[in-house]
């Protein structure tokens, strides 16, 4: 009685999830072939951004007043609800050939870099994409001291608006210093005629006192006091164009300054093309994309 009761439950069971599985959409995923629901599940993206400017700023420090030339790629791949991720490098060759003595001028140094992100889309217009990146930072070209790794970690936040995007990024180093970075921005990219768009850029950065000592030194007598807090800021805009979806081209102007007391003495004191307290510069670059 109870054994065949349970028997006509199951089977009663079967034939409704069955019948509701007949009637559902064909092209569910259970009916899509398994090749092809791999195939819509991995996609990845891929992407180019090769670019010069006439000087290198580096975390807010003058880095050379010479051109250098960038190049960045990498692949990206969505994770759907789940975010996404992807790995790409960064790599930085002098134009110049003022700093021959010291470091060789191309591929002196390449970033490796693998990331996580997940934007979360909680309003019309309104979102924030957190990203957290661990980059293995190799100085090739540094011929004052063997040469160097650096490791860290850098978590941005971006929250955007429909008028601003406003982001912050910690930068954390762990070997072979250990300090931290700050940096916050605001900006926002504006069509301002049809594929043509205007972006302005406000950055301001700042640290620890180990980690301005370990990027910027001192250069007088006394040793200055460093205190945590701001370093420097740059101003930047960029106009760029944009005839596909795959391709733009931009051109950009920015001011670079440091901002405290303590950091505009040192550089004064600096000797050398390096010891600026403010400089101009110009930029120029593409960003090209394969879906």
């Amino acid at each position: 009685g109870v054994i065949a009761l349970r028997k006509s439950m199951i089977a009663l069971a079967a034939a409704i999830l069955a019948v509701a599985g007949f009637s559902e959409n064909r092209t569910s995923p259970e009916n899509i072939p398994l090749s092809s629901r791999v195939e819509g599940i991995f996609h990845p993206s891929f992407f180019v951004h090769p670019r010069i400017t006439t000087a290198y700023l580096t975390s807010g420090k003058l880095g050379s007043n010479r051109p250098v030339f960038t190049f960045e790629s990498g692949v990206r791949q969505s994770l759907g609800d789940f975010g996404y991720f992807g790995a790409s490098s960064w790599c930085k060759n002098d134009l110049s050939r003022k700093f021959i003595d010291q470091r060789r001028d191309w591929a002196n140094e390449i970033d490796y870099i693998l990331y996580y992100g997940y934007k979360w889309n909680f309003a019309k217009g309104w979102a924030l994409d957190s990203t957290v990146r661990y980059m293995w930072d190799v100085c090739y070209g540094n011929r004052v001291s063997s040469t160097r790794t650096l490791n860290e970690w850098r978590w941005r936040e971006t929250l955007q608006t429909p008028w601003l995007d406003f982001y912050a990024q910690i930068r954390t180093f762990i070997r072979p210093v250990d300090c931290g970075a700050l940096r916050l921005g605001v900006t926002k990219k504006y069509e301002i005629f049809d594929r043509v768009f205007i972006t302005p850029d406000i950055t301001f950065y700042g640290g620890q006192e180990d980690w301005i000592y370990y990027r910027f030194g001192y250069y007088t007598e006394e040793k200055p006091n460093y205190r945590i807090g701001p370093t420097a800021i740059t101003a930047e805009i960029n106009l760029s164009y944009k005839p596909t979806d795959n391709f733009e081209m931009y051109l950009g102007v920015g001011q670079w300054a440091l901002v405290t007391h303590e950091l505009r003495s040192q550089m004064k004191a600096r000797k050398g093309p390096l010891g600026r307290r403010d400089l101009t510069y110009a930029l120029a670059g593409l960003k090209i994309s394969f879906p």
